[in-house]
């Protein structure tokens, strides 16, 4: 990559190239996938101006990715301590060949995640006189260690995402509002509703995240696997941090 081709597309990088990787870097996404997250802005939103071919592409592409994952790294350091934290747990379990289960704050949604490894299986069928054989993947009874390893901390963050979802429903509808669109983690309602809605979704998330939620499921994993689990390293003061003042934050949510 040499510097004209580099000065060329920095006037069109902007947030929405970024925030995908930004948001599956805690989510545990590999390279690839984020690199294929560069390659498919720049094909999508600036091929038609830039008319490069699939090569550039590709060679740009990778250098952003690598300049991407070193702020990512700088900036989101702490996400790399939890995911290693919360696969470490996982690997403890992954030995015994059980699913790994914990259960959400305040409302105890329990969740299991359970990943099998896979055989190949072979059938032979025909296809206009001919013969064909395709293979399909038949799940065994085995654990599949890496994929667990893999999942639990973007399963875990679904879990909390859904279980604030569920409390933000309920304190809505003893506010008043009755009409609410939910999409994952992000919440629609009418205008004039807005305000409340908007507080009701920081009480919620206050209320849910005012615990330690991290130690709570080392505590719950140690009981339900008869493992030692040592407390997570937290970076930075807990002490320091005060949850409630996502209430004062005008664009918690958006």
């Amino acid at each position: 990559v040499n510097r004209e081709d580099i000065s060329i597309i920095y006037p069109y990088i902007d947030r929405s190239m970024t925030k995908k990787n930004v948001m599956t870097e805690v989510y545990g996404a590999g390279r690839d996938a984020k690199l294929g997250q560069i390659e498919e802005y720049i094909t999508d939103k600036l091929q038609d101006r830039l008319k490069w071919d699939d090569k550039k592409i590709k060679l740009v592409s990778q250098y952003l990715y690598r300049q991407i994952d070193i702020a990512i790294k700088e900036e989101l350091s702490s996400s790399n301590v939890y995911k290693k934290y919360m696969k470490d747990i996982a690997k403890e379990i992954g030995e015994q060949n059980r699913e790994i289960r914990w259960k959400t704050p305040i409302i105890e949604l329990e969740v299991i995640q359970e990943q099998f490894k896979t055989k190949k299986q072979p059938i032979t069928t025909k296809y206009n006189n001919k013969a064909r054989q395709i293979q399909i993947r038949i799940p065994t009874n085995k654990i599949d260690k890496q994929d667990q390893k893999n999942s639990i901390a973007p399963n875990f963050i679904h879990s909390l995402d859904a279980t604030h979802l569920f409390l933000t429903v309920l304190e809505a509808e003893k506010n008043g509002i009755v009409s609410l669109a939910t999409v994952h983690d992000s919440f629609g309602t009418h205008a004039c509703d807005i305000d409340t809605l908007r507080e009701v979704i920081a009480s919620s998330f206050a209320k849910m995240y005012s615990d330690d939620l991290l130690d709570n499921l080392r505590i719950e994993i140690e009981e339900r696997y008869h493992i030692d689990v040592d407390p997570v390293e937290y970076i930075g003061s807990k002490e320091e941090f005060d949850i409630e003042r996502v209430k004062e934050s005008l664009y918690f949510f958006s």
